[in-house]
């Protein structure tokens, strides 16, 4: 979604088998890429879905227009992705809106987030459940967060649930 506003409108779909894997150019969500875009996702399920990089199943960040993302993302279930940063989902530079979304099983390899990662980015989650994510790090980089990595950003929290999320050092 490049450069899209909020009157876009993505509902009731699955997204799964995503896969973002270019080394340089296409390496961010694999099941959904907002670069500058600010779409209203709703009832929709992220399963199975890899980006190399960041945001397995979706990516939120900056776009051509020079501003950052801004989607509101309601009912969504984020299951089972993975990606180097952020396996569920990856902010950055925008203000995303996450209501009543269930993030659990999604991992990330060799860095952090394993449900969301959150970079320069303010995000606001309501009623959200992070269960079971993972988060590997290497032994140089402490950020961590099975659940959550928060990187620079001071993201809003109301009534959301952490529960048996891990974040392991490696290497």
């Amino acid at each position: 979604a490049l450069d899209v506003d909020s009157s876009t409108e993505v509902q009731g779909f699955t997204i799964t088998g995503g896969y973002a894997n270019e080394f340089v150019t296409d390496n961010h969500g694999g099941g959904m890429y907002n670069a500058g875009g600010s779409p209203t996702v709703i009832n929709c399920t992220f399963v199975g879905n890899y980006a190399l990089l960041a945001g397995g199943a979706m990516s939120n960040e900056w776009g051509l227009n020079g501003l950052g993302s801004s989607p509101t993302i309601v009912n969504c279930v984020f299951s089972g992705n993975s990606a180097e940063y952020g396996g569920g989902m990856y902010n950055t530079d925008g203000t995303v809106m996450v209501a009543n979304c269930t993030f659990s099983g999604n991992t990330t390899y060799e860095a952090s987030g394993g449900g969301m990662y959150n970079w320069l980015s303010s995000p606001t989650l309501t009623d959200c459940t992070f269960s079971e994510n993972w988060g590997s790090v290497w032994a140089y980089d402490n950020e961590g967060g099975g659940g959550m990595c928060n990187d620079a950003s001071n993201p809003t929290l109301t009534d959301c649930t952490f529960n048996a999320n891990w974040g392991a050092l490696v290497g």
